[in-house]
Protein backbone atom coordinates (compact mmCIF):
# COMPACT_ATOMS: atom_id res chain seq x y z
CA UNK A 1 0.00 0.00 0.00
CA UNK A 2 1.35 3.27 -1.05
CA UNK A 3 2.23 5.71 1.66
CA UNK A 4 1.61 9.64 0.97
CA UNK A 5 2.84 12.34 2.86
CA UNK A 6 1.53 15.35 3.55
CA UNK A 7 3.96 18.39 4.22
CA UNK A 8 3.33 21.04 2.18
CA UNK A 9 6.15 23.69 1.92
CA UNK A 10 6.13 27.15 3.57
CA UNK A 11 3.58 29.99 2.57
CA UNK A 12 0.15 29.70 1.26
CA UNK A 13 -0.97 29.23 -2.55
CA UNK A 14 -3.65 31.43 -2.44
CA UNK A 15 -3.23 32.56 -5.87
CA UNK A 16 -3.97 28.93 -7.36
CA UNK A 17 -6.72 26.88 -6.85
CA UNK A 18 -7.92 24.31 -4.37
CA UNK A 19 -6.67 21.15 -7.07
CA UNK A 20 -3.78 23.36 -8.84
CA UNK A 21 -2.20 23.91 -5.01
CA UNK A 22 -1.63 20.22 -4.85
CA UNK A 23 1.03 19.50 -2.24
CA UNK A 24 0.88 22.54 -0.66
CA UNK A 25 -1.03 24.88 2.12
CA UNK A 26 -3.66 26.63 0.81
CA UNK A 27 -5.59 28.36 3.70
CA UNK A 28 -5.32 29.08 7.18
CA UNK A 29 -6.06 31.04 10.30
CA UNK A 30 -3.39 32.48 13.04
CA UNK A 31 -0.21 30.30 12.63
CA UNK A 32 2.92 31.12 11.81
CA UNK A 33 6.48 29.35 10.33
CA UNK A 34 9.27 28.63 11.99
CA UNK A 35 11.80 27.21 9.91
CA UNK A 36 9.77 25.37 7.58
CA UNK A 37 7.29 24.45 9.83
CA UNK A 38 3.85 25.24 10.76
CA UNK A 39 2.67 26.09 14.12
CA UNK A 40 -0.21 27.91 15.68
CA UNK A 41 0.68 32.06 15.98
CA UNK A 42 1.74 32.44 19.65
CA UNK A 43 -0.54 34.22 22.43
CA UNK A 44 -1.24 38.09 23.43
CA UNK A 45 -1.91 39.48 27.26
CA UNK A 46 -3.32 42.96 27.50
CA UNK A 47 -0.65 45.16 28.89
CA UNK A 48 -2.95 47.73 30.56
CA UNK A 49 -6.47 46.65 32.75
CA UNK A 50 -8.48 49.09 31.12
CA UNK A 51 -9.57 49.93 27.29
CA UNK A 52 -8.67 53.26 25.89
CA UNK A 53 -10.63 56.10 25.04
CA UNK A 54 -11.58 54.68 21.50
CA UNK A 55 -9.63 52.79 18.32
CA UNK A 56 -6.41 53.68 18.74
CA UNK A 57 -4.59 54.60 15.88
CA UNK A 58 -1.03 54.86 16.54
CA UNK A 59 1.40 54.24 19.22
CA UNK A 60 5.05 55.40 19.98
CA UNK A 61 7.23 54.04 23.33
CA UNK A 62 10.62 55.48 24.74
CA UNK A 63 12.44 55.87 27.97
CA UNK A 64 12.55 59.19 29.52
CA UNK A 65 15.58 60.80 31.53
CA UNK A 66 14.33 58.98 34.41
CA UNK A 67 14.46 55.62 32.72
CA UNK A 68 10.84 55.64 32.90
CA UNK A 69 9.04 54.27 30.05
CA UNK A 70 6.55 56.39 28.26
CA UNK A 71 3.56 55.01 26.11
CA UNK A 72 2.48 57.93 23.88
CA UNK A 73 -1.52 56.78 22.45
CA UNK A 74 -3.73 58.51 19.56
CA UNK A 75 -7.17 57.24 19.78
CA UNK A 76 -10.30 58.73 17.85
CA UNK A 77 -11.53 60.27 21.28
CA UNK A 78 -7.84 61.63 21.77
CA UNK A 79 -4.04 61.78 23.01
CA UNK A 80 -3.48 59.57 26.10
CA UNK A 81 -0.01 59.14 28.05
CA UNK A 82 1.11 55.81 29.87
CA UNK A 83 3.99 56.42 32.59
CA UNK A 84 5.16 52.97 33.28
CA UNK A 85 1.54 51.33 33.70
CA UNK A 86 -0.31 54.54 34.83
CA UNK A 87 -2.06 55.73 31.91
CA UNK A 88 -3.00 59.42 31.91
CA UNK A 89 -5.92 61.40 29.63
CA UNK A 90 -3.92 64.48 27.97
CA UNK A 91 -6.18 65.78 25.26
CA UNK A 92 -9.81 64.93 24.59
CA UNK A 93 -10.00 67.94 22.61
CA UNK A 94 -8.50 67.10 19.76
CA UNK A 95 -10.34 64.00 18.05
CA UNK A 96 -10.50 61.74 14.46
CA UNK A 97 -13.86 63.21 13.69
CA UNK A 98 -12.98 60.98 10.13
CA UNK A 99 -10.67 58.13 10.83
CA UNK A 100 -11.31 57.09 6.86
CA UNK A 101 -8.99 60.53 6.58
CA UNK A 102 -7.48 61.36 10.02
CA UNK A 103 -5.05 59.64 11.87
CA UNK A 104 -2.13 60.29 14.45
CA UNK A 105 1.46 60.55 13.97
CA UNK A 106 3.52 60.33 17.38
CA UNK A 107 7.28 60.67 17.57
CA UNK A 108 9.91 61.62 20.37
CA UNK A 109 12.84 63.73 20.84
CA UNK A 110 14.85 62.97 23.72
CA UNK A 111 12.45 62.26 26.28
CA UNK A 112 9.75 64.41 24.95
CA UNK A 113 7.05 63.14 22.72
CA UNK A 114 5.31 64.88 20.13
CA UNK A 115 2.08 64.25 18.31
CA UNK A 116 0.43 65.67 15.66
CA UNK A 117 -2.90 64.70 13.59
CA UNK A 118 -3.46 64.67 10.36
CA UNK A 119 -4.14 68.59 8.93
CA UNK A 120 -3.33 69.47 12.51
CA UNK A 121 -0.36 71.68 14.98
CA UNK A 122 2.04 70.11 16.11
CA UNK A 123 1.89 69.24 19.71
CA UNK A 124 4.68 68.50 22.39
CA UNK A 125 4.22 66.06 25.18
CA UNK A 126 6.19 66.78 28.16
CA UNK A 127 6.37 63.51 30.83
CA UNK A 128 5.40 63.32 34.45
CA UNK A 129 7.88 65.12 36.75
CA UNK A 130 9.18 63.80 40.16
CA UNK A 131 8.94 60.43 41.97
CA UNK A 132 9.13 57.26 40.47
CA UNK A 133 6.87 55.66 38.70
CA UNK A 134 3.85 57.29 40.43
CA UNK A 135 5.07 60.61 39.66
CA UNK A 136 4.43 63.89 41.68
CA UNK A 137 2.99 66.00 38.68
CA UNK A 138 1.13 64.96 35.66
CA UNK A 139 2.36 64.57 32.18
CA UNK A 140 1.40 68.03 30.02
CA UNK A 141 0.88 68.46 26.00
CA UNK A 142 0.53 71.41 24.49
CA UNK A 143 1.37 73.03 20.85
CA UNK A 144 4.47 74.19 19.55
CA UNK A 145 3.40 77.61 18.50
CA UNK A 146 6.82 77.95 16.46
CA UNK A 147 5.79 75.03 14.38
CA UNK A 148 3.36 75.16 11.31
CA UNK A 149 0.01 75.53 12.33
CA UNK A 150 -1.11 72.75 10.08
CA UNK A 151 0.37 69.89 8.91
CA UNK A 152 -0.25 66.16 7.52
CA UNK A 153 3.08 63.77 8.78
CA UNK A 154 5.39 63.69 11.12
CA UNK A 155 8.50 61.77 11.88
CA UNK A 156 11.84 62.68 13.94
CA UNK A 157 15.12 62.54 12.38
CA UNK A 158 18.34 60.70 14.33
CA UNK A 159 20.79 61.52 15.04
CA UNK A 160 20.53 65.03 13.95
CA UNK A 161 17.19 65.37 16.38
CA UNK A 162 14.88 67.26 13.80
CA UNK A 163 11.55 66.80 13.49
CA UNK A 164 10.64 66.58 9.91
CA UNK A 165 6.86 68.22 8.45
CA UNK A 166 5.11 66.42 5.44
CA UNK A 167 2.22 67.96 3.81
CA UNK A 168 2.65 71.36 5.62
CA UNK A 169 2.21 75.12 5.40
CA UNK A 170 4.99 77.34 3.91
CA UNK A 171 7.41 79.96 5.54
CA UNK A 172 5.22 83.25 6.15
CA UNK A 173 6.16 85.81 3.40
CA UNK A 174 7.74 88.79 5.06
CA UNK A 175 5.68 90.89 3.33
CA UNK A 176 2.34 89.56 3.83
CA UNK A 177 2.86 87.80 6.93
CA UNK A 178 0.62 84.78 4.64
CA UNK A 179 1.29 81.27 4.13
CA UNK A 180 0.06 78.36 1.96
CA UNK A 181 -0.26 74.95 2.54
CA UNK A 182 1.41 72.65 0.36
CA UNK A 183 0.72 68.87 0.16
CA UNK A 184 3.79 67.72 -1.27
CA UNK A 185 5.75 70.60 0.92
CA UNK A 186 8.51 69.31 3.54
CA UNK A 187 9.88 71.42 6.63
CA UNK A 188 12.55 70.48 8.81
CA UNK A 189 13.42 72.04 12.05
CA UNK A 190 16.65 73.26 13.27
CA UNK A 191 19.60 70.58 14.82
CA UNK A 192 18.54 69.91 18.19
CA UNK A 193 15.05 71.82 18.51
CA UNK A 194 11.86 71.56 17.77
CA UNK A 195 10.53 75.54 18.02
CA UNK A 196 13.01 76.77 15.65
CA UNK A 197 11.75 76.36 12.08
CA UNK A 198 12.54 79.55 10.06
CA UNK A 199 15.99 79.18 8.07
CA UNK A 200 18.81 81.45 8.81
CA UNK A 201 22.31 81.18 7.81
CA UNK A 202 23.47 80.27 11.18
CA UNK A 203 20.82 77.40 11.74
CA UNK A 204 19.93 73.85 9.65
CA UNK A 205 15.76 74.43 9.71
CA UNK A 206 14.09 74.45 5.93
CA UNK A 207 11.92 72.74 3.45
CA UNK A 208 11.75 71.19 -0.17
CA UNK A 209 9.15 70.42 -2.17
CA UNK A 210 8.71 66.94 -4.17
CA UNK A 211 8.37 67.43 -7.84
CA UNK A 212 5.77 64.45 -8.39
CA UNK A 213 3.40 62.97 -7.50
CA UNK A 214 -0.14 64.93 -5.44
CA UNK A 215 0.74 64.70 -1.60
CA UNK A 216 2.54 63.03 0.75
CA UNK A 217 1.16 59.78 1.84
CA UNK A 218 3.74 58.89 4.57
CA UNK A 219 7.78 59.13 5.81
CA UNK A 220 9.82 56.41 7.82
CA UNK A 221 12.96 56.18 9.21
CA UNK A 222 14.92 53.36 7.05
CA UNK A 223 18.12 52.44 7.32
CA UNK A 224 20.85 55.29 6.02
CA UNK A 225 17.79 57.76 5.27
CA UNK A 226 14.08 58.77 5.70
CA UNK A 227 12.27 57.06 3.31
CA UNK A 228 9.45 59.39 1.87
CA UNK A 229 6.06 57.84 0.17
CA UNK A 230 3.57 59.89 -2.04
CA UNK A 231 0.53 58.42 -3.53
CA UNK A 232 3.05 57.22 -6.56
CA UNK A 233 6.43 57.64 -5.59
CA UNK A 234 9.25 56.55 -3.45
CA UNK A 235 11.89 59.44 -2.39
CA UNK A 236 15.09 59.13 0.00
CA UNK A 237 15.71 62.13 2.19
CA UNK A 238 19.54 61.81 3.34
CA UNK A 239 21.34 63.83 5.78
CA UNK A 240 23.78 66.44 3.68
CA UNK A 241 24.53 69.02 5.79
CA UNK A 242 24.52 72.75 5.72
CA UNK A 243 23.72 74.54 3.39
CA UNK A 244 21.63 72.39 1.70
CA UNK A 245 20.77 70.27 4.79
CA UNK A 246 19.35 67.63 3.39
CA UNK A 247 19.43 65.95 0.01
CA UNK A 248 16.27 64.56 -1.90
CA UNK A 249 16.71 61.17 -4.54
CA UNK A 250 13.59 59.48 -6.27
CA UNK A 251 13.84 55.95 -5.66
CA UNK A 252 10.98 54.35 -7.78
CA UNK A 253 7.77 56.19 -9.44
CA UNK A 254 4.43 53.86 -9.93
CA UNK A 255 5.25 52.08 -6.15
CA UNK A 256 2.77 54.86 -3.96
CA UNK A 257 1.92 54.28 -0.61
CA UNK A 258 -2.33 53.75 0.42
CA UNK A 259 -1.99 55.08 3.62
CA UNK A 260 -0.27 56.64 6.02
CA UNK A 261 0.82 53.84 8.32
CA UNK A 262 0.78 51.26 6.00
CA UNK A 263 4.73 51.01 5.72
CA UNK A 264 7.00 49.52 8.36
CA UNK A 265 11.04 48.77 8.48
CA UNK A 266 12.63 45.03 9.38
CA UNK A 267 16.31 44.80 9.36
CA UNK A 268 17.44 46.28 6.75
CA UNK A 269 14.13 46.43 4.81
CA UNK A 270 11.41 48.86 4.18
CA UNK A 271 7.86 47.04 2.95
CA UNK A 272 4.52 49.18 2.03
CA UNK A 273 1.52 48.52 0.77
CA UNK A 274 0.70 50.05 -2.70
CA UNK A 275 -2.85 50.52 -4.38
CA UNK A 276 -2.29 46.89 -5.46
CA UNK A 277 0.92 45.27 -4.86
CA UNK A 278 3.74 45.10 -1.76
CA UNK A 279 6.31 47.30 -2.28
CA UNK A 280 9.93 46.79 -0.60
CA UNK A 281 13.15 49.32 -0.30
CA UNK A 282 16.52 47.97 0.84
CA UNK A 283 19.90 47.01 -0.56
CA UNK A 284 18.59 46.34 -3.69
CA UNK A 285 16.38 49.55 -4.38
CA UNK A 286 12.81 49.41 -4.73
CA UNK A 287 11.20 46.12 -6.04
CA UNK A 288 7.55 44.77 -6.03
CA UNK A 289 7.65 41.71 -3.88
CA UNK A 290 5.80 39.03 -5.29
CA UNK A 291 2.95 37.33 -3.09
CA UNK A 292 1.21 34.19 -2.93
CA UNK A 293 -1.85 35.66 -1.48
CA UNK A 294 -2.48 39.15 -3.38
CA UNK A 295 -6.32 37.96 -3.99
CA UNK A 296 -7.09 38.11 -0.33
CA UNK A 297 -6.17 41.55 0.30
CA UNK A 298 -6.59 43.16 -2.82
CA UNK A 299 -9.63 41.63 -3.92
CA UNK A 300 -11.39 42.18 -1.09
CA UNK A 301 -9.79 45.40 -0.15
CA UNK A 302 -12.61 48.54 1.31
CA UNK A 303 -11.61 51.19 -0.78
CA UNK A 304 -13.36 53.47 1.40
CA UNK A 305 -11.91 52.73 4.20
CA UNK A 306 -8.39 51.98 2.71
CA UNK A 307 -6.62 54.79 4.66
CA UNK A 308 -7.12 52.57 7.84
CA UNK A 309 -4.74 49.83 6.32
CA UNK A 310 -1.57 49.25 8.88
CA UNK A 311 1.53 47.49 8.63
CA UNK A 312 3.48 45.79 11.72
CA UNK A 313 6.96 44.77 12.00
CA UNK A 314 7.75 41.11 14.33
CA UNK A 315 11.47 40.95 14.78
CA UNK A 316 10.35 37.62 17.24
CA UNK A 317 9.12 36.11 13.61
CA UNK A 318 10.62 38.12 11.44
CA UNK A 319 7.40 38.69 9.95
CA UNK A 320 5.75 41.56 8.07
CA UNK A 321 1.64 42.11 8.65
CA UNK A 322 -0.63 44.58 6.53
CA UNK A 323 -3.43 44.81 8.30
CA UNK A 324 -6.66 45.64 6.13
CA UNK A 325 -10.45 46.56 6.12
CA UNK A 326 -12.51 43.50 4.24
CA UNK A 327 -15.49 43.82 2.15
CA UNK A 328 -16.63 40.16 2.43
CA UNK A 329 -16.79 40.44 6.19
CA UNK A 330 -16.39 43.51 7.47
CA UNK A 331 -16.24 44.89 11.19
CA UNK A 332 -18.99 47.22 10.03
CA UNK A 333 -21.13 47.51 7.12
CA UNK A 334 -22.17 50.89 5.75
CA UNK A 335 -20.92 54.25 7.24
CA UNK A 336 -22.19 56.06 11.02
CA UNK A 337 -21.96 59.70 10.93
CA UNK A 338 -24.98 60.99 13.66
CA UNK A 339 -21.86 61.53 16.38
CA UNK A 340 -18.91 63.80 16.62
CA UNK A 341 -16.71 60.68 15.16
CA UNK A 342 -17.47 58.70 12.09
CA UNK A 343 -17.82 54.83 12.34
CA UNK A 344 -16.86 52.38 9.63
CA UNK A 345 -15.05 49.59 8.56
CA UNK A 346 -12.13 48.49 10.63
CA UNK A 347 -9.23 46.44 9.69
CA UNK A 348 -9.74 43.45 10.57
CA UNK A 349 -7.80 40.87 8.35
CA UNK A 350 -4.25 40.77 7.52
CA UNK A 351 -1.64 38.88 4.92
CA UNK A 352 1.82 37.98 6.82
CA UNK A 353 5.17 37.99 5.17
CA UNK A 354 7.43 35.60 7.01
CA UNK A 355 11.16 37.15 5.44
CA UNK A 356 13.52 34.15 6.39
CA UNK A 357 11.05 31.46 4.49
CA UNK A 358 10.11 33.55 2.38
CA UNK A 359 6.62 32.60 2.60
CA UNK A 360 3.34 34.21 3.05
CA UNK A 361 -0.22 33.66 4.91
CA UNK A 362 -3.51 35.07 6.36
CA UNK A 363 -5.99 35.53 8.82
CA UNK A 364 -8.41 37.46 10.84
CA UNK A 365 -7.25 38.95 13.43
CA UNK A 366 -8.34 42.99 14.14
CA UNK A 367 -5.39 45.13 15.00
CA UNK A 368 -5.78 49.21 14.34
CA UNK A 369 -2.16 49.89 15.48
CA UNK A 370 1.03 48.24 15.79
CA UNK A 371 4.62 48.03 17.72
CA UNK A 372 7.50 46.17 17.32
CA UNK A 373 9.94 45.77 20.03
CA UNK A 374 9.84 48.01 22.58
CA UNK A 375 10.69 49.51 25.69
CA UNK A 376 7.34 47.34 27.07
CA UNK A 377 9.20 44.46 25.58
CA UNK A 378 7.57 41.91 22.97
CA UNK A 379 5.17 43.71 19.98
CA UNK A 380 2.49 45.87 20.68
CA UNK A 381 -0.97 45.54 18.57
CA UNK A 382 -4.06 47.23 19.17
CA UNK A 383 -7.24 45.38 19.56
CA UNK A 384 -10.75 46.45 18.03
CA UNK A 385 -11.44 46.38 22.10
CA UNK A 386 -9.68 49.55 22.57
CA UNK A 387 -6.90 47.46 24.30
CA UNK A 388 -3.55 47.19 23.86
CA UNK A 389 -2.36 43.31 23.66
CA UNK A 390 1.76 42.56 24.46
CA UNK A 391 2.20 39.46 21.63
CA UNK A 392 4.20 36.73 21.99
CA UNK A 393 3.48 35.95 25.70
CA UNK A 394 1.79 32.42 25.82
CA UNK A 395 0.09 30.09 23.66
CA UNK A 396 -4.14 31.97 24.44
CA UNK A 397 -6.23 35.37 23.24
CA UNK A 398 -5.84 37.64 26.35
CA UNK A 399 -6.11 34.65 29.05
CA UNK A 400 -9.14 33.00 26.78
CA UNK A 401 -8.80 29.95 24.26
CA UNK A 402 -7.56 31.08 20.80
CA UNK A 403 -9.93 30.75 18.40
CA UNK A 404 -10.49 29.63 14.62
CA UNK A 405 -6.85 28.66 14.48
CA UNK A 406 -6.48 26.07 11.13
CA UNK A 407 -4.58 25.51 8.16
CA UNK A 408 -6.13 23.44 4.78
CA UNK A 409 -4.20 21.70 2.07
CA UNK A 410 -4.74 21.85 -1.65
CA UNK A 411 -6.37 18.37 -3.07
CA UNK A 412 -3.87 15.45 -2.95
CA UNK A 413 -4.65 13.16 -5.56
CA UNK A 414 -3.18 9.83 -6.77
CA UNK A 415 -2.10 8.67 -10.54
CA UNK A 416 -2.27 12.24 -11.58
CA UNK A 417 -6.11 12.71 -11.07
CA UNK A 418 -6.68 9.25 -12.74
CA UNK A 419 -7.45 6.79 -9.74
CA UNK A 420 -9.68 7.08 -6.74
CA UNK A 421 -8.02 7.14 -3.72
CA UNK A 422 -8.77 5.09 -0.63
CA UNK A 423 -6.96 6.32 2.44
CA UNK A 424 -7.50 3.58 5.25
CA UNK A 425 -4.97 4.80 7.82
CA UNK A 426 -3.64 7.99 8.90
CA UNK A 427 -0.33 8.45 11.37
CA UNK A 428 -0.31 12.00 12.33
CA UNK A 429 2.63 13.95 13.40
CA UNK A 430 3.18 16.79 15.68
CA UNK A 431 4.89 18.50 18.15
CA UNK A 432 3.53 19.83 21.24
CA UNK A 433 3.87 22.56 23.65
CA UNK A 434 2.11 23.41 26.75
CA UNK A 435 -0.44 20.94 28.28
CA UNK A 436 -4.03 19.39 27.60
CA UNK A 437 -3.41 20.30 23.82
CA UNK A 438 -5.30 18.49 20.77
CA UNK A 439 -5.67 19.34 17.48
CA UNK A 440 -8.60 18.14 15.14
CA UNK A 441 -7.72 16.55 11.65
CA UNK A 442 -10.29 15.84 8.56
CA UNK A 443 -10.69 15.61 5.29
CA UNK A 444 -12.12 16.67 1.97
CA UNK A 445 -13.20 14.90 -1.05
CA UNK A 446 -14.00 16.03 -4.72
CA UNK A 447 -14.77 13.37 -7.26
CA UNK A 448 -13.91 15.71 -9.96
CA UNK A 449 -11.58 19.28 -9.81
CA UNK A 450 -15.11 21.09 -10.23
CA UNK A 451 -17.89 18.92 -7.96
CA UNK A 452 -19.25 18.29 -4.90
CA UNK A 453 -17.13 18.45 -1.79
CA UNK A 454 -17.56 15.23 1.10
CA UNK A 455 -16.49 16.01 4.49
CA UNK A 456 -14.82 13.04 6.47
CA UNK A 457 -14.35 13.68 9.84
CA UNK A 458 -13.03 14.95 12.28
CA UNK A 459 -10.98 13.11 14.50
CA UNK A 460 -9.01 14.35 17.38
CA UNK A 461 -5.60 14.30 17.76
CA UNK A 462 -3.81 14.12 20.66
CA UNK A 463 -0.01 13.75 22.69
CA UNK A 464 -0.95 9.80 22.88
CA UNK A 465 -2.61 9.31 19.45
CA UNK A 466 -0.42 6.95 17.20
CA UNK A 467 -2.95 6.55 14.21
CA UNK A 468 -6.62 5.91 13.53
CA UNK A 469 -8.32 4.58 10.40
CA UNK A 470 -10.36 7.62 8.32
CA UNK A 471 -12.11 5.35 5.64
CA UNK A 472 -11.88 8.01 3.27
CA UNK A 473 -12.40 7.49 -0.94
CA UNK A 474 -12.22 9.76 -3.66
CA UNK A 475 -10.54 11.38 -6.43
CA UNK A 476 -9.37 14.56 -4.94
CA UNK A 477 -8.50 14.50 -1.02
CA UNK A 478 -7.03 17.15 1.32
CA UNK A 479 -6.53 17.76 4.66
CA UNK A 480 -7.83 20.42 7.53
CA UNK A 481 -6.16 21.03 10.68
CA UNK A 482 -7.54 22.50 13.56
CA UNK A 483 -6.26 23.32 17.19
CA UNK A 484 -9.22 23.20 19.45
CA UNK A 485 -9.41 25.90 21.78
CA UNK A 486 -7.87 24.95 24.73
CA UNK A 487 -5.93 26.85 26.82
CA UNK A 488 -2.40 27.15 27.66
CA UNK A 489 -1.24 24.90 24.31
CA UNK A 490 0.17 25.14 20.84
CA UNK A 491 0.99 22.07 18.26
CA UNK A 492 3.75 22.27 15.52
CA UNK A 493 2.57 20.41 12.07
CA UNK A 494 5.46 17.62 10.82
CA UNK A 495 4.61 15.04 8.19
CA UNK A 496 1.05 13.43 8.00
CA UNK A 497 1.18 9.92 6.87
CA UNK A 498 -1.66 8.71 4.67
CA UNK A 499 -1.90 4.69 3.88
CA UNK A 500 -3.49 5.44 0.64
CA UNK A 501 -4.24 2.53 -2.56
CA UNK A 502 -5.80 2.67 -5.76
CA UNK A 503 -9.55 2.15 -5.50
CA UNK A 504 -10.78 2.23 -9.38
CA UNK A 505 -10.52 4.53 -11.97
CA UNK A 506 -12.36 7.93 -12.43
CA UNK A 507 -14.36 8.19 -15.70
Amino acid sequence: MPLVTIQGPPGFSGQKTKVAAAGRWFAGNLLRWRQGDLEKMPGWLRLFPDPFLGFIRRMHAWLDLSDHRQLLVGTDSGLQIAHEQTVYTVDTDTILADPRQETWHLDNLGENGFALKTGGPLQIYKPAQGGGVVPDDPPTVSVVTEAPERSNIMISAMPQAQLILGGTMSVADPDTGSSVFDPLLIRFSDVGTHDVWVPTVSNQAGSYRLSSGSEIRGMIKAPQTILVLTDTDAWSMSYIGPPLVYGFTIMGSGCGLVAPHAIVTLGRTTYWQGPKGIWSFGDGGVQPVPSTVHDYIFEDLDADDIGKCHAGANSIGNEVTFYFPCRSKPYKRGVDTSGPIVKSNEPTHYVKFTTTEPAWDSGALGRTAWINNNVYGMPLGADLNYRIQQHERGYDDDDQPMRNVYVESGFQTMAEGNQIMSVDKCEPDFKWFGKNGAVNLSFTGRGYAGGKEFAYGPWSMTETTQFFNPRVRSKYVSVRYDWVPRRGFSARIGALKLMAKQAGRRP
